[in-house]
């Protein structure tokens, strides 16, 4: 039972297994844990972490200047609005580098939020400017 506490399993919901009723013929039942399921048949919990890799995904794309791999991540359905644990999306990531041409495909081609802020209250165009990126800051404002 311990194992199951361990993995997060409501144990209030688990039945030891037992021996079958009648002939004590000392066969033992076994029980077998199913993981709750979303609305489409997958494990809830396994949709959450792929979830979560795609973002890291976007996010380091952002962060190394990689358009072409930001275009594949949007055309495959990836929400380029979603954040990591600190709140911070491909465009805050984008602005903090300077990387000029994510932050215009994000903007224009993906319709990245440039209002969304990080854990910290900050805006893309107040990351950028933390950072001392000139252009980007210009470009964030809608000047360039």
């Amino acid at each position: 039972m311990s194992l199951f506490v361990v993995a997060g399993i409501d144990t209030g919901r688990v039945q030891q297994p037992r021996l079958t009723a009648g002939s004590g013929s000392g066969v033992l039942g076994l029980m077998a844990f199913s993981p709750e399921l979303d609305a489409c048949g997958n494990p809830w919990r396994a949709v959450h972490f792929c979830q979560g890799y795609q973002i890291m995904n976007v996010l380091l794309a952002a962060l190394k200047g990689d358009v072409q791999a930001l275009r594949r991540y949007f055309l495959s359905g990836v929400d380029v609005n979603a954040v990591d644990y600190d709140g911070r999306s491909a465009l805050h990531v984008a602005a903090a580098e300077g990387h000029t041409e994510v932050i215009r495909f994000l903007l224009e081609n993906a319709g990245a939020n440039r209002a969304l802020k990080d854990r910290w209250g900050s805006s893309p165009v107040q990351e950028a400017r933390r950072h001392n990126k000139e252009a980007a800051v210009q470009l964030l404002q809608g000047v360039m």
